[in-house]
């Protein structure tokens, strides 16, 4: 498709601000929440709504991005911590 060219069944999830990849990001819809996606890249997941799907599949599959995206947060803002504690253990 060309650049701006949108289509209505494609739900792509842009990640390139994330510290993930969307291989990672489908590998985790996969394992931990029983979703798969169409493809991946390694900025991008694309899932694919069809006429089979309901409102709340749909709703799942964005609250379990959601859901990653904000472990991955968390977990950044861990490992930050733990920097931060073991400079100040390192200058002390």
């Amino acid at each position: 498709m060309a650049k701006g060219v949108t289509h209505k069944t494609r739900i792509v999830f842009g990640l390139k601000n994330y510290k993930t990849t969307g291989y990672e990001m489908e590998k985790l819809l996969r394992v931990r929440y029983n979703t798969d996606v169409e493809m991946s890249d390694r900025f991008n997941v694309v899932a694919i709504a069809t006429t089979s799907n309901t409102r709340e599949e749909i709703d799942r599959l964005f609250a379990a991005v959601k859901e990653i995206l904000e472990g991955i947060a968390s977990a950044e803002d861990m490992v930050q911590s733990w920097r931060l504690q073991y400079q100040a253990l390192s200058v002390a």
